[in-house]
């Protein structure tokens, strides 16, 4: 769907809407990248032996 603003106020709106939703996008990328969290490996031990004994 499109949206187009129709007044001046509107159209602020709208600017300020997408480079707010940018800034977010931009922000959970950079935290995913600087994120250095692993799944322990008795997790993996534990997933196998659930499944082996399936």
């Amino acid at each position: 769907m499109s949206i187009e603003p129709h007044t001046n106020r509107q159209t602020a709106m709208y600017a300020d809407i997408i480079k707010t939703s940018e800034e977010v996008a931009d922000s959970r990328e950079g935290r995913i990248e600087h994120s250095n969290i692993r799944l322990p490996g008795l997790f993996w031990v534990v997933i196998l032996i659930c499944m082996f004994s399936l």
